[in-house]
């Protein structure tokens, strides 16, 4: 009998995208394996997520990532991620142990302009609801996840888009 190796991870996340004047935050899970190795959210090529933040604030996106994330800033969105910590197998979130939140009181107190958080995809938001709660005073959402990974696909890339749109309304408040 064949012995399987896991490659289980510990992996960290990165320092949110924000500033004062954010009004909206969009939270994955946790980085993936191209953005570990980067060390730069939503890196693999794969993921829809920057298509999307086209389609929110109607701009052609920056291919260098320190422009992107003065994109991001300037146009009042903060990227952040659920989990400050966890084991995980490869880059899949069906595969997390040992999960850490990050210390959402203390980050929605330092940016108390934002408003509404929305979740890449259902396990932040299984994660956030287990581990943090909806104790706040913030509007919460989930999108679809950006993910293109197997088993991700669920919607069409037109259904993702319409629905990722939603954040354009917490923009203009």
């Amino acid at each position: 009998m064949k012995s399987v190796e896991k490659s289980i991870m510990h992996i960290k996340s990165f320092e949110p995208i924000v500033d004062e004047n954010s009004k909206v935050l969009i939270l994955g899970t946790a980085p993936g394996g191209e953005s570990l190795r980067t060390k730069k959210y939503y890196a693999d090529s794969s993921n829809d997520f920057w298509l999307f933040i086209h389609f929110i604030i109607k701009e052609n996106i920056y291919a260098d990532y320190e422009l992107k994330k003065q994109q991001l800033l300037k146009n009042k969105i903060a990227i952040w991620d659920v989990l400050k910590e966890c084991d995980r197998e490869k880059s899949s979130d069906n595969k997390i142990t040992n999960p850490v939140p990050h210390g959402f009181n203390i980050f929605y107190e330092t940016y108390p302009n934002i408003q509404a958080v929305f979740f890449n995809g259902s396990k932040a938001m299984k994660y956030y609801k287990k581990l943090v709660g909806f104790s706040s005073n913030k509007l919460f959402y989930e999108l679809p996840s950006s993910s293109n990974a197997p088993g991700k696909n669920v919607k069409t890339l037109e259904e993702k888009k319409k629905d990722w749109l939603l954040i354009q309304q917490h923009l203009k408040k």
